[in-house]
């Protein structure tokens, strides 16, 4: 359940580092400009990120992660500044490996 949100981390700072490298503006060759939505890539990240969070979100350990980690950030969002809700959220992390590893050692008492 972690790997999908650190490849997601990763993924984002790969498509704007990308856009921000390759693309230029028209007025300053030289200087590069930020993805926006004209680009393209922008709505690919999105994409990317779910094509990588699917099939962790198959299993048991990834659904609880996933169920757990919105209903943290709903909650947190009317309470904190933009963008924590969703590095808050990421402690459900937690109980998803902790579900995985008991079932990797046979306990069943989920």
């Amino acid at each position: 359940a972690a790997v999908p949100l650190l490849l997601g981390a990763d993924w984002n700072t790969w498509f704007h580092t990308a856009g921000a490298s390759c693309a230029t503006s028209d007025a300053t060759p030289a200087a590069p400009r930020m993805l926006t939505d004209a680009d393209g890539l922008v709505p690919a990240e999105g994409a990317a990120f779910v094509a990588l969070i699917v099939p962790h979100v198959r299993t048991r350990p990834g659904q609880v992660s996933a169920v757990l980690g919105a209903a943290i950030a709903v909650v947190a969002v009317p309470f904190t500044p933009a963008g924590a809700p969703m590095l808050i959220a990421a402690l459900a992390v937690g109980p998803g490996l902790w579900i995985r590893n008991h079932q990797a050692a046979g306990v069943d008492d989920t």
